[in-house]
């Protein structure tokens, strides 16, 4: 009988990774057999503490409140034996089967209350909303989305360069959702400063449009939506930093191609050669 606690175990613990807010952010990372093992975890842990709590309540907990009894073993064992599903065993099993599973459930969803509850009251003592603060503690495994939500949330630009030779220096302005299958590293969403492309050879950044230049409408309308996996490089970036390093640059001079044309009766002749 009690080989059918697997289904409770399973479904508290499915609860939890759906229902607690720390649990789901992380829920993309967990794929088939990884992903039933982190349910049993969980419906484990439920189960322990369930344990704990109907074995307490049971010898150490009031017979009634209130003038009723809450005695749910005893009133739970006179209905199983008054439909006379078998022996006096069988019965003590399905009763306690019962007990476990529906606490099971309760436990979970109280438990995933109090995280919410906590959750909340933690967001407000570092002043961030819930959902930023649930974010700032699982990009820490991504140094790219760190920095990304670093400028998210302090408003500073940041300079991409994408796998096509573009770069933008923009700012912020989101992250991808997580979800069940994937977590905040899909799309990133930012107003661009300035765009420009890296040089074949050299790999040297040219910027080609500053939209600092455009009036405030027309800044208010821009946005440009970028995947992250086309994404090469991403880095801080300064405005003052970057004059000081433009004006510490050296041009190298340009060489001139020189072709001279040396026409002959009986060959063509051309010497190349280059100036400065």
């Amino acid at each position: 009988m009690f080989l059918f606690l697997v289904l409770p175990i399973l479904g508290a613990g499915f609860y939890i990774l759906f229902n607690n807010p720390y649990a789901f952010l992380k829920l993309h990372r967990y794929r088939g057999q990884l992903l039933y093992l982190r349910s049993i975890a969980h419906g484990l842990k439920i189960l322990a503490l369930t344990v704990i709590l109907c074995v307490t309540a049971n010898y150490y907990g009031p017979e009634q409140l209130l003038g009723y009894s809450i005695n749910l073993e005893a009133y739970l064992t006179e209905v199983f034996s008054a439909l006379n599903v078998g022996p006096a065993e069988l019965v003590q099993q399905m009763v306690w089967f019962c007990l476990l599973s529906v606490t099971m459930m309760l436990t979970a969803f109280l438990w995933c209350k109090f995280i919410a509850w906590r959750l909340t009251r933690i967001s407000r003592a570092y002043k961030l909303p819930a959902t930023l603060f649930l974010k700032q503690e699982i990009v820490k495994d991504s140094p790219l989305d760190k920095l990304l939500f670093d400028a998210l949330t302090s408003g500073d630009p940041v300079l991409l360069s994408l796998s096509s030779r573009k770069v933008y220096v923009g700012l912020v302005a989101g992250m991808g959702e997580p979800t069940e299958d994937e977590g905040m590293d899909q799309e990133v969403h930012i107003v661009p400063l300035m765009s420009g492309y890296r040089d074949t050879n050299t790999l040297n950044v040219h910027f080609e449009i500053d939209y600092r230049l455009l009036n405030q409408t027309s800044r208010n309308k821009l946005s440009i939506i970028v995947r992250q996996e086309l994404i090469e490089s991403a880095s801080p970036f300064d405005f003052d930093v970057y004059r000081e390093i433009r004006s510490h640059l050296k041009v190298k001079p340009t060489a001139k191609v020189r072709v001279s044309y040396q026409p002959d009766p009986e060959r063509y002749t051309w010497t190349i050669g280059t100036e400065r």
